[in-house]
């Protein structure tokens, strides 16, 4: 399977690598990484972190200015983005740190 992982844990994204041995992996760890990967039809799995830092590009160049950089759940966003592209099976993850 071609699997898109979005966490910006880098233990997690370790962590994934090791678990999902053997299918075709693109891990990546920030919002912009993240949408520069998606495109249509490319994955049939996305996993990716409930809360993750904001970029200026999720928020918009007003809300960057004091958002930039602090978590948020925009993965519940992205997997939204996912669906819109053709991605037909997805997981929002999140640990019990947030």
């Amino acid at each position: 399977m071609k699997i898109l992982v979005f966490d910006d844990s880098e233990l997690h994204r370790k962590a994934a690598e090791v678990l999902l041995k053997g299918h075709e992996l693109t891990v990546v760890g920030t919002w912009d990484e993240a949408c520069d990967a998606l495109e249509p039809n490319k994955f049939d799995v996305v996993m990716s972190d409930l809360m993750v830092p904001a970029s200026e590009n999720a928020l918009g160049p007003t809300a960057a200015e004091e958002f930039a950089g602090k978590e948020m759940p925009l993965g519940s966003i992205f997997v939204l983005r996912a669906l819109s592209v053709g991605v037909k099976k997805i997981a929002l993850i999140t640990d019990t740190g947030h």
